[in-house]
């Protein structure tokens, strides 16, 4: 494998999207959905599928956030698993009910669904639902901890173990580089203040003295 074809170091890595990568990790909860309620519908509860509903979440969130994970994107994951687990459940609810009204009106599961009070009849009978299926809620959530601890706990070991600089801003900016030398330009030279003369001051033109002459006298002026 080439220098160019290695995986970037942590420190290599742009910094961290937490919103672009919320939204990829979202992708997963539909996908997650779907296969939770298949596996739901076998009459199965698997860990398999909240690990890979977590092993999702944090693969779309490293092509989001640009391939960082810090502890801010674990718990961006660990709510995204979570909340998928939750949704995926109520579908195998909803699929287990829509399995019973096709039993009584005939046809298949979407053509339940497509009845006109299937969704007033669901949310009447949602609490006796969950009180019927608490265990099985409370299976799900276990198994779902379970199945996305050991991806989870990874993540959180990158997290800490990443180094600081790669989560923090510079608080000054550092001195731009010197711009290298242009090719056939001549190199900046340092004048040497020594080597420069220094200035003579001309002597200042001599003044000639003048004497005081005496006030008149009628002997020297007759005008006096």
């Amino acid at each position: 494998m080439t220098d160019a074809q290695a995986k970037p170091t942590v420190h290599e890595l742009p910094p961290e999207n937490v919103g672009r990568g919320l939204l990829f990790s979202l992708a997963v909860i539909p996908v997650g959905v779907i296969l939770w309620v298949v596996v739901w519908s076998l009459g199965f509860i698997a860990a398999i599928i909240a690990a890979l509903v977590s092993i999702g979440a944090v693969w779309l969130y490293r092509k989001g956030s640009g391939g960082r994970v810090s502890f801010v994107g674990v718990i961006v994951v660990a709510v995204v698993t979570l909340v998928t687990l939750v949704i995926a459940f109520l579908g195998g609810l909803v699929a287990d009910y829509a399995a019973a009204i096709a039993a009584e009106i005939g046809g298949t599961q979407l053509d339940a669904l497509a009845y006109p009070d299937f969704w007033t009849f669901f949310g009447l009978d949602l609490p006796a639902m969950l009180e019927g299926n608490g265990l099985n809620l409370l299976l799900a959530l276990g198994f779902g901890v379970l199945g996305a601890f050991g991806t989870l706990r990874a993540v959180f070991a990158e997290a800490k173990a990443a180094p600081a600089a790669a989560y923090s801003f510079p608080l000054a900016q550092e001195a731009p580089a010197e711009p290298a030398a242009q090719f056939g330009t001549a190199p900046a030279v340092t004048p040497d203040l020594n080597a420069i003369p220094a200035y003579e001051v001309p002597p200042a033109a001599a003044v000639p003295a003048v004497e005081p002459t005496a006030p008149p006298t009628p002997e020297t002026d007759p005008r006096v």
